[in-house]
């Protein structure tokens, strides 16, 4: 078991799916996709696929922060 494996979890975004590496650390904050820059709550349970109407109103939302700039201190590191 690496060092790593102790300090991050992997965690699907539910927006674009990508594979995230989460340090331990955030867990069941808020944190924000390097890809996509979906805000999620970092969580170790997997949460049912959402709906095609829920991510819709997720990318209208989306757009709209569209116009504020990420906070680079709850992005979390894709995957390899």
């Amino acid at each position: 078991m690496t060092s790593s494996s102790l300090t991050h979890f992997v965690q699907a975004c539910p927006i674009c799916g990508r594979r995230l590496q989460v340090r331990m650390s955030l867990l069941g904050r808020s944190v924000a996709c390097p890809h996509c820059q979906a805000e999620f709550t970092a969580s170790l349970e997997s949460e049912p696929g959402a709906s095609a109407n829920d991510l819709l109103a997720r990318a209208e939302m989306l757009l709209a922060q569209n116009r504020q700039a990420p906070s680079n201190d709850r992005m979390v590191d894709a995957a390899p």
